[in-house]
């Protein structure tokens, strides 16, 4: 009776071990795409924050003062 189970369980283990073996390659498969996609988006925002830094913000000059129309002697 032990000689006839053998067989089956062989092929139980064998059958066991692929799809572990698929549901693991799909989930280091998934958690790359994962990686790349945060270095990317990594990538991205410190292209802003370059871009941001290099940016100078500068008050608009004071205008100008125009002359006082009572103070100025009619034509």
């Amino acid at each position: 009776m032990k000689r006839e189970k053998r067989p089956w369980m062989l092929l139980y283990l064998l059958v066991g071990v692929l799809v572990l073996s698929t549901g693991l390659n799909f989930y280091f498969l998934l958690q790359l795409d994962n990686r790349v996609w945060d270095q990317e988006m990594k990538a991205e925002l410190q292209d802003r924050a370059t871009d941001a830094q290099s940016v100078t913000f500068r008050l608009p000059a004071a205008p100008l003062a125009l002359p006082d129309t009572a103070a100025a002697p009619p034509p």
